[in-house]
């Protein structure tokens, strides 16, 4: 019998939200020396208070922690997807939402709900690469980045 399932030559092409953020988090620890490090964690917060048992969600934090300020985190942004990946929800704290609320590139697409904050809807890897990009140089991010790092300065 031959092969029903087709052709996955390009597996290797394809990229999972998450190993983008992991990538993306490598180089805060670089950019600062260590000082401070990002990671990308598995996000239950939301099961409880928004989800229904039946829900086939993946929900991953992206933050940033610094070696020196115990326990303390800041996070950056949450994603929340099926298995196919896209469509793609980004839960932006109000920091950064408004900062993007204020970027003509992505102010439009930009949505806003008391439970979640900001949100943006990637419909495509390209997409969340270009959000991802505003999202992480955003000014008030860049500005708690720094200000964790001169805290961190003992």
């Amino acid at each position: 019998m031959e092969n029903l399932w087709g052709n996955l030559n390009d597996v290797d092409d394809f990229k999972v939200a998450k190993s983008i953020l992991d990538e993306q988090a490598l180089f805060i620890a670089k950019m600062t020396k260590n000082t401070l490090y990002a990671e990308v964690l598995i996000d239950n917060s939301y099961k409880d208070e928004i989800l229904d048992t039946h829900d086939k969600n993946f929900f991953y934090k992206l933050v940033i922690r610094s070696e020196y300020l115990n326990h303390y985190e800041f996070k950056v942004l949450t994603i929340k997807h099926d298995l196919l990946q896209y469509p793609l929800e980004i839960s932006l704290p109000n920091e950064i939402g408004e900062d993007l609320s204020k970027n003509p590139d992505v102010s439009d697409k930009l949505t806003y709900s008391p439970i979640v904050d900001y949100c943006l809807v990637a419909n495509s890897e390209q997409e969340f690469i270009d959000y991802l990009g505003h999202i992480l140089k955003s000014k008030n991010l860049m500005q708690i980045i720094k200000a964790l790092y001169k805290m961190s300065d003992f």
